[in-house]
């Protein structure tokens, strides 16, 4: 999805001034997908909750493989020179030790779940302390990849969800949605607000077309990906019907992964990155995604 994205940048745009890696780490951000109004609303309509998993889990690895590679090319675009097997190392390193510090902490819930047992306060203090410190160690002290770090702890737990009170889950599940409402809604206003300040007095006709063409092409690509895997997904036993290939097509929605990294563009100052240009163009882009998918994703699921 990077690539093809960054390919349609760079051949077919041809954005002034752009580079290479301009255009893989605008291919980065834009891959970075947020399906949370999309699952809500399956949820709301009563559709398949292994269609709903599928596009969470999806987004999940998504947005943990787009910031891995949003900060390989930052690092590179500001002038780190690295070999081919450096970049493979660093990879490896960032992509493989995330989950492996978030199994590990999950591991060590799980006996602190199982020795609280019953105390509410003591399991959801648990779960949510193990949540950022786990981020913070991947982050600031291993350099791995926090998100997947934090991903992983959360898959961890799942398999291991007995250890927690059955007179405690339904509580704790309410908890964790609440907090992810309320972050998802800080990151749109905070991010919102900011680059819109930005976007509104720079960005011109051009900008507008290209996200229109740049929207259009992305839904294509999104689209031949799930054809192509979709053999694969059938075999694992999802058994995915056309209506499901096109309701994942159409839940491709860019939203707090990717404005969040727009911000760090536009508060770059890396050399040649030029924040303004990259960073009006994928705000111009979510902006659409945003008003479209968000206000008509009723309809594919009702087909």
């Amino acid at each position: 999805m990077t690539a093809l994205l960054a390919a349609t940048a760079h051949y077919v745009f041809k954005y002034e001034g752009w580079t290479w890696d301009i255009a893989w780490l605008f291919g980065a951000v834009l891959s970075a997908t947020d399906p949370v109004a999309v699952v809500a609303i399956m949820k709301d309509l009563g559709a398949s909750k292994r269609l709903g998993l599928l596009i969470e889990g999806e987004s999940m690895l998504n947005d943990g493989s787009a910031i891995v590679l949003f900060e390989i090319l930052i690092d590179k675009i500001e002038g780190h020179e690295k070999t081919a097997l450096e970049i493979i190392k660093q990879v490896i390193w960032v992509a493989g030790g995330g989950p492996v510090v978030g199994y590990l902490m999950g591991q060590l819930d799980v006996f602190l779940l199982q020795w609280a047992f019953n105390d509410s306060l003591a399991e959801i203090t648990i779960t949510i302390t193990s949540a950022y410190v786990v981020f913070i160690v991947a982050e600031n002290v291993l350099r791995v990849s926090p998100v997947l770090a934090v991903v992983m702890l959360g898959v961890t737990l799942s398999n291991n969800k007995t250890s927690i009170s059955p007179e405690i889950e339904v509580t704790l599940h309410n908890f964790w949605e609440a907090l992810a409402f309320l972050a998802n809604t800080s990151i749109f206003a905070i991010c919102g607000t900011t680059v819109t300040r930005k976007v509104l007095f720079t960005a011109d006709t051009q900008d507008a077309i290209y996200a229109i063409l740049l929207y259009i092409a992305t839904q294509v690509i999104r689209a031949l990906a799930f054809i192509m895997f979709a053999p694969v997904l059938r075999r694992l036993g999802y058994g995915l019907t056309w209506k499901d290939g096109l309701v994942c097509t159409w839940s491709g929605l860019r939203g707090a992964v990717g404005l969040a990294l727009a911000l760090i563009i536009f508060r770059s100052e890396v050399p040649g990155l030029t924040p303004q240009s990259v960073g009006n163009k994928v705000s111009t882009f979510l902006y659409l995604t945003v008003t479209t998918e968000y206000t008509v994703s009723h309809p594919p699921e009702c087909w």
